[in-house]
């Protein structure tokens, strides 16, 4: 899941990259495609809230990354960065609406 929320992002601004940016119906089909990975991930991290354990207090999801020899990545959501993703993917919709 949280690898996910780093991918997700990505495949979105790959998406967008072959818009050309000049035309007003380019600009509202750019934000439409922004808004809608944006509350992909929202729903993304609502799942996670749901499926989160409060009652442990270690990592949870990790996520492990050692494939390459030089990057070695390892994710993990406690109880507090939990709220700052949803406070995140929750903001991001909205500033997307109000721009």
């Amino acid at each position: 899941m949280i690898s996910l929320l780093l991918i997700i992002p990505l495949i979105g601004c790959i998406y967008l990259l072959p818009i050309d940016e000049n035309s007003i119906h380019a600009k509202s089909r750019m934000k439409k495609i922004a808004l809608f990975f944006s509350l992909l991930n929202l729903f993304i991290s609502i799942i996670m809230w749901i499926e989160f354990d409060s009652n442990t207090s270690g990592y949870q999801f990790v996520y492990e990354f050692k494939e390459l020899s030089f990057c070695h990545l390892n994710v993990g959501i406690d109880g507090t960065s939990l709220y700052f993703i949803l406070l995140t993917t929750f903001i991001t919709p909205i500033c997307l609406l109000s721009n």
